[in-house]
């Protein structure tokens, strides 16, 4: 793995993001997707220097993320995604476990990155997290944190 250092050469309207998604639970993610570029657009981001990309489940977001990272062709990430505790503990390990991976790319190959996974207890915790207001919706939240980190 290689590291670079990040220094976006171009003013924000041409920032080029990547935006990674999970489709499970994908009704909320959607929401947390449809946040994310609105905030974006908002910031002056055209939308065509927005490229979705998605992976089956949040486990699978960091795989994403490290190949958008060797490709050098974006100023910065934002990973988006849901977990709800289910039958099993699962969404406990799994979610650490991502946002550990996740830390591992951003460090490894100096790419900015922001991450916004809705989690909770139940799907309704999850439901609050995604359906807040514009300030609080974990998807545009991530997506201010990522042009915060690009312009800063």
């Amino acid at each position: 793995m290689t590291h670079r250092e990040h220094t976006p050469s171009v003013g924000i309207a041409a920032l080029k993001i990547a935006l990674v998604a999970s489709r499970e639970h994908r009704a909320y993610v959607d929401e947390l997707v449809r946040a994310a570029v609105q905030t974006l657009t908002q910031q002056q981001i055209d939308k065509e220097q927005i490229r979705m990309m998605w992976a089956p489940s949040a486990f699978q977001l960091p795989l994403v993320a490290k190949s958008i990272a060797e490709s050098h062709d974006f100023d910065g990430v934002i990973v988006l995604g849901a977990l709800a505790k289910d039958a099993t503990d699962r969404y406990f390990f799994e979610g650490a476990e991502v946002y550990r991976a996740l830390m591992d790319v951003m460090m490894n190959f100096g790419i900015p990155m922001s991450v916004g996974i809705a989690s909770g207890e139940r799907l309704a915790d999850v439901k609050h997290a995604v359906r807040a207001k514009a300030e609080k919706n974990v998807g545009a939240r991530a997506a201010r944190d990522l042009i915060d980190i690009l312009t800063t």
